[in-house]
């Protein structure tokens, strides 16, 4: 486990993009256009006891919209365009700062958090964006068979994609 995206090793760099690369085309190909998003250490995971600053481990959101709402994201913080994982992890190696991460298959925005914001933030700013602010909440998502018959679907065309 690592802590964020950022603090992914150069040893572990290469597996991680060539995962990230699969995971999207699968995603876009079943969804069409997709964004992933990350957290960072910037303070939106679940918290017991709300003391938490940081999530416990990386890992990305993969979802089936645009990335129109990093105009919103723009106007309320400093962000930084990478045009590889490898570009990102070396700015994070320099700064170690909180940052909210969104991406697609062209480039990374690392958007600079300096204060605390809410949990689940870019959960929230992503159903906002097409309308569905209910979808924010995964723990009262309605439709979890669903998701759980996509989940597998998914995994089946993932293990394809990465067996070419």
């Amino acid at each position: 486990h690592v802590p964020c995206c950022g603090a992914i090793g150069p040893k572990m760099l290469p597996e991680f993009e060539l995962l990230v690369k699969a995971v999207m085309k699968v995603q876009c190909d079943r969804f069409g256009a997709s964004i992933f998003y990350e957290h960072g250490r910037a303070g939106s995971c679940i918290s017991t006891d709300g003391s938490d600053f940081h999530c416990h481990h990386a890992h990305l959101h993969v979802v089936p919209i645009l990335d129109t709402f990093q105009d919103d994201l723009k106007a309320i913080f400093e962000f930084e365009v990478f045009d590889s994982w490898n570009e990102f992890v070396q700015w994070y190696e320099r700064t170690d700062s909180p940052y909210l991460l969104v991406g697609n298959t062209e480039s990374l925005t690392c958007f600079i958090v300096k204060r605390k914001i809410e949990r689940q933030f870019l959960r929230r700013v992503a159903a906002n964006s097409v309308g569905k602010p209910h979808l924010a909440d995964w723990q009262k998502y309605p439709d979890r068979e669903r998701i759980a018959e996509l989940v597998g679907e998914l995994r089946h065309d993932l293990a394809t994609e990465l067996e070419n």
